[in-house]
């Protein structure tokens, strides 16, 4: 088959929306307790194969009649999620109908199939909005980390620059990062401050919101 998906699963009969989604990326990823969001459900009446070069391919891998078949014919929905992890720790797997799963760079992706890239698109882009409500950080660095690692974290995400003294401020002022008495050696004369997040305030603003205007 032609073109990529993101990944997914199927919902049991008697399984709550996040639990399915938890236990599919821990099938997925292999890791556990990752940071999961929900953003959107995506259900536009033309999501099908039939609308896609690759139904004859399909038509001829499913048995006549079969339950693949016949679930692809139907209007689907999908709920959206997205995850947090560092990624050079896990190494994605295909599942049952995938023969490859692979990491790709936001701004590089790959050809993609129904409204894949439209769901990968809104996740970033929800991403980006709820940087300033939510602190994000703990599944994407390392367990100690610099500030201008953070920073650069963070830009990646917001696509902008941010203020050095004025993004450190607010950090340390909504106590969600601890300095420690710790430094990075990275060769010359420079070894900054490690840091490590505050996880039980990390947690707290996670639930219950965070104002981060940079």
């Amino acid at each position: 088959m032609k073109g990529w998906l993101l990944p997914g699963g199927f919902i049991r009969k008697t399984e709550d929306i996040d639990d399915a989604a938890s236990r599919i990326l821990e099938e997925r990823t292999g890791v556990k307790d990752l940071y999961l969001n929900q953003f959107r459900v995506f259900g536009k009446p033309d999501r099908s194969w039939t609308n896609t070069e690759e139904w004859d391919e399909l038509k001829r891998v499913s048995k006549p009649g079969g339950k693949l078949l016949k679930w692809l014919t139907d209007r689907f929905v999908s709920i959206g999620y997205y995850a947090l992890t560092e990624y050079s720790k896990v190494t994605p797997g295909p599942g049952l109908f995938d023969s490859e799963c692979s990491w790709f760079d936001i701004y590089d992706l790959p050809q993609m199939l129904l409204d894949h890239k439209e769901i990968s698109d809104e996740a970033f882009k929800t991403l980006q909005q709820r940087l300033h409500h939510e602190p994000t950080g703990l599944n994407l660095l390392a367990e100690k980390f610099t500030l201008p690692e953070l920073q650069a974290l963070y830009e990646t995400i917001l696509e902008k620059k941010l203020d050095q003294r004025n993004f450190t401020k607010k950090l340390i002022s909504l106590n969600l990062i601890k300095k420690l008495n710790e430094k990075k050696y990275i060769g010359g004369h420079r070894a900054p401050t490690l840091f490590k997040f505050n996880k039980r305030e990390y947690h707290h603003a996670i639930k219950h919101g965070v104002e981060l205007a940079f």
